[in-house]
């Protein structure tokens, strides 16, 4: 007798997983998903008799964008699935149903296969996904009437089922980060009770996410948290404590550098760690984040001669739309001893991690911005550094902010974070995404 665990999302059945479960699978949930309860035995196996025994369910259960991110993390993305539909479409994969017909098949079922194939034949990853979308909003979202996978063989060629039949049955990471895309903010349920129940799956079911993702991570790389490189101390400190507070489903899969092990900051320690980390081998994807002005720019121009593996990537804090108009001291002139503010467009010549902290906590008492100082020249890109004023204070105060927050969760909707989602946002995406399929965030 076999037994089963189900992966759905919202009310479709994605897999019906036999005798147990991928590692990969399970590391894309976090132990404190796993939801316990019981439920009448005739309820939960919708069958008559034994109504009054009660079966323990366990049941992984997260927002679809949630796993979406997580699988993202593990290397399972947005670019997996077109890679793969690419495979299963046009590649080495495609298995063209009308080829080598045995005799005897009627006419029906012959103009069936040879229907598909060129329904196939028409299809890319985007159009797949394009018509899945169209679909779903035609035909609904409601496939509880199905208490297995989507078949193409049962399905009408170009429906929502025909379509989702072409990657549900891939290796399940692959298939539910294939769904994802087409039900993004449904939710995603594991359910293990039989697989528990009758010792399929090892070890306490209360860290059986936790310890897949160790397991992973032990032997293999790709697996390996995420390791992300800053200019100094204040950074990581500021941006581990960000992703804490608004992604808390991926603090075990991204890695701030211990800084404890590394005094040196600034730009060009940070260029010289990442040659390090490249002559080294290290098997682990890294992030290597610069600050966003002019000696972080003038620190990375050496790296752009320099090859790196793919698993390292260089990048730098984001332009945002604040920071275009942004106050500015320029030097004292004989007119203004006491120098001139202007307004000016800060992105590639100020950006330090400070700019990216919140309105909230870059105003002083009156209101107004803290104006960013311009330094010195640096003559190998012909470019101002500047710096913003009073840079103590405003880490003080955004540490004040992170304590309020976490003290009062709500208190985030009501606090600026835009600089740091967009940071966190290049880090989540560091890595290659399919330029034609939604990057989600």
């Amino acid at each position: 007798m076999s037994y089963y665990g189900t992966l759905s999302v919202g009310t479709l059945v994605v897999n019906r997983l036999r005798d147990g479960i991928d590692q990969e699978l399970l590391a894309a949930f976090r132990d404190d998903m796993l939801v316990k309860h019981q439920v009448p035995w005739n309820e939960y196996y919708n069958e008559e008799g034994s109504g009054a025994e009660l079966v323990d369910v366990y049941e992984f259960r997260a927002d679809g964008r949630v796993i979406a991110q997580r699988l993202d993390a593990l290397g399972i993305t947005a670019d997996t699935v077109a890679e793969l539909l690419e495979y299963f479409l046009h590649g080495e994969g495609r298995h063209r149903h009308s080829s080598n017909l045995p005799s005897g098949l009627s006419d029906e079922y012959r103009a069936r296969l040879e229907a598909e194939d060129a329904a196939l034949d028409q299809l890319t990853p985007q159009l797949w996904l394009d018509r899945a979308i169209a679909a779903k909003e035609d035909q609904g979202m409601d496939h509880s009437d199905h208490d297995r996978p989507p078949s193409t063989f049962r399905s009408e060629i170009g429906s929502i089922d025909w379509l989702l039949g072409q990657v549900v049955e891939w290796f399940p990471p692959h298939a539910l980060r294939a769904v994802l895309l087409v039900y993004p903010d449904s939710e995603v349920r594991l359910d293990v009770t039989d697989l528990v129940e009758e010792d399929w799956i090892y070890g306490d079911p209360d860290t059986l996410a936790s310890q897949s993702l160790s397991a992973l991570q032990a032997n293999s790389g790709s697996h390996a948290p995420v390791i992300v490189l800053t200019e100094g101390r204040t950074d990581a400190e500021f941006l581990a404590a960000s992703l804490e507070l608004l992604f808390p489903h991926l603090t075990d899969l991204i890695k701030f550098l211990d800084y404890d092990a590394r005094p040196e900051g600034g730009a060009g320690a940070l260029a010289r760690l990442v040659k390090s980390f490249a002559a080294a081998g290290i098997a682990n994807r890294v992030v290597a984040i610069f600050d966003n002005d002019s000696a972080a720019v003038d620190a990375m121009q050496p790296l752009t001669k320099f090859k790196l593996p793919a698993n390292i990537v260089v990048t730098q804090y984001p332009n945002l739309d604040e920071l275009r108009r942004y106050p500015t001291l320029g030097p004292p002139t004989a007119e203004h001893p006491n120098g001139t503010q202007e307004l000016a467009d800060i992105n590639g010549l100020a950006g330090s991690i400070e700019l990216y902290l919140g309105r909230d906590v870059l105003t002083d008492a009156t209101g107004n911005l803290l104006p960013v100082q311009w330094r010195s020249f640096i003559q190998s890109i012909s470019r101002y550094q500047g710096e913003v004023s009073d840079k103590h204070g405003i880490q003080k105060s955004f540490r004040a902010k992170l304590a309020k927050c976490r003290a009062n969760p709500e208190e985030v909707k009501h606090s600026d974070w835009t600089g740091m989602r967009h940071i966190l946002t290049v880090l989540l995406q560091a890595f290659p995404q399919h330029s034609d399929l939604p990057q989600e965030m």
